[in-house]
């Protein structure tokens, strides 16, 4: 196993990049509002139709139920971390993962303070790196009020705008250390991996324009990457550190429908990424054995997200996690705004905002929820796997069959939440199917490595 670099990639250079600006359309710079069916993503652009931006540009072109319900008013303090958190890894505890980012709020240069009470920060850029979090079992899932045995009384509420068939509570056992990015990946390293900016691709006409504020490319969240990107990404980032690639890439075509050889081709202004690939596990039998970098699984993003915490969105050091919304008609929650960038003063598609720059969970990560939404490893199935406290899932990975759906080829899954999402949606167990081919400007992804015994 080779040591550790201490090579980051998020600081190995810095860029001043113009990005292009051209709608290629009539509309004066806005994009061309899409007809919205239902509830689904037909116009394959990643978003819920009527919770699409472009639905609430035009509300008529909606016939379906937007989701908006009542506010959970669940606002109980989340439990110690030491009894959600059960560590497996002796030389990594919680304690001490928790006592290593105690400071991580207060690391900025700079502050300021919004119109509306939150500060933001502009995170150094020596402080993007990683976050070392231990081996453990949690609870996975939402509550529905009648809760397994096991699970804490205090927190067995149900939680309004649940997923009854996709958020169903599960108890996880995750056996390996990890460490994870403590902010989503920025268009920095990308440019630094690839020497391409795929959040400034000419066909998104938008980069610091309408849906992407964000021009600082040290600093802002990539975005309109396909899923195959992401395993390209995590492979170039293992290979400049030593570590062994996690995933293997044939039969790949680039987003202008043409084949490559290497996938890194598809890494170019004019073909615009990988839009479809032969995906397999480099000569291990499931991502966690992986020794490279990788996407998490999604068992792994909602433990590192709730951070010990069983709350509906994850504490920090000023908010217990709960809604605390006291304005149920208003999507924007005040209390959220302080970590999650989502529905900006009630505009819903104001943009991407500098990573790392609202307060972290208790375990050092920024940006869990708003922002982008991430990319994740495991293929989308609607019902998890049944586990217990007694007799957990251990390290799950998602299903082994490729889930198909002719709306969008292959769907894995997407966690955490974008910029124009309302409250309702921003919340840790609240998932998604995404498409694995077509990049929207509302996800991107973290990567994580499993710990071994012997670093």
């Amino acid at each position: 196993m080779p040591a550790r670099s201490t090579l980051l990639i998020f600081t190995s250079l810095l860029f001043t990049v113009s990005c292009y600006q051209s709608n290629g359309n009539s509309n004066d710079g806005k994009e061309t509002t899409v007809e919205c069916l239902d509830k689904k993503d037909n116009d394959g652009d990643g978003l819920i139709d009527c919770e699409d931006p472009d639905c609430r540009l035009e509300p008529n072109l909606c016939n379906g139920d937007s989701g908006a319900g009542p506010f959970d008013t669940n606002t109980a303090d989340p439990l110690d971390s030491d009894t959600i958190v059960e560590s497996t890894d002796s030389s990594l505890d919680s304690d001490s993962v928790i006592e290593s980012v105690t400071d991580s709020a207060s690391m900025a240069d700079t502050d300021s303070v919004t119109d509306t009470g939150v500060t933001v920060t502009e995170m150094p850029l020596d402080k993007m790196g990683w976050v070392q979090i231990p081996a453990g079992s949690f609870w996975m899932g939402t509550p529905d009020g009648n809760c397994p045995e096991g699970y804490p009384v205090a927190s067995c509420q149900n939680e309004t705008d649940r997923y009854e068939e996709s958020e169903m509570l599960h108890y996880v056992q995750l056996t390996h250390s990890f460490e994870m990015m403590n902010t989503e990946m920025t268009q920095a390293s990308i440019i630094a991996l690839t020497g391409w900016n795929p959040a400034c691709a000419k066909e998104n006409s938008d980069c610091g324009v309408y849906r992407n504020k964000c021009l600082d490319v040290n600093r802002c969240p990539v975005k309109q990457v396909t899923w195959y990107d992401t395993l390209l990404y995590a492979n170039l980032l293992s290979e400049q550190n030593g570590y062994a690639p996690c995933y293997i890439l044939e039969d790949i075509v680039c987003r202008d429908k043409l084949a490559a050889t290497n996938p890194r081709d598809c890494m170019t202004e004019t073909r615009k990424g990988i839009a479809s690939a032969t995906d397999s596990l480099n000569n291990v039998e499931n991502p966690y054995e992986c020794e490279g970098y990788r996407l998490p699984t999604e068992a792994e993003w909602e433990y590192a997200a709730r951070a010990g915490s069983l709350t509906v969105h994850y504490p920090t050091s000023t908010y217990s996690g709960g809604w605390e919304n006291d304005d149920p008609a208003n999507m924007c929650n005040p209390q959220l705004a302080h970590l999650a960038w989502h529905c900006e003063e009630g505009v819903p598609y104001d943009g991407t905002h500098k990573v790392g720059s609202l307060q972290p969970n208790h375990w050092g990560l920024y940006d869990m929820l708003g922002n982008v939404m991430e990319h994740v490893w495991d293929v989308y199935e609607e019902s998890y796997p049944m586990g217990t406290i007694k007799k957990p899932v251990v390290d799950p990975s998602g299903p082994v069959d490729t889930y198909l759906d002719p709306l969008w080829v292959r769907g894995r899954t997407g966690r955490g939440c974008a910029w124009f999402r309302p409250d309702f949606i921003c919340r840790v167990g609240y998932r998604l199917q995404t498409s694995v081919n077509n990049p929207v400007n509302s996800t991107g992804f973290r990567l994580v490595r499993t710990l071994f015994s012997d670093e």
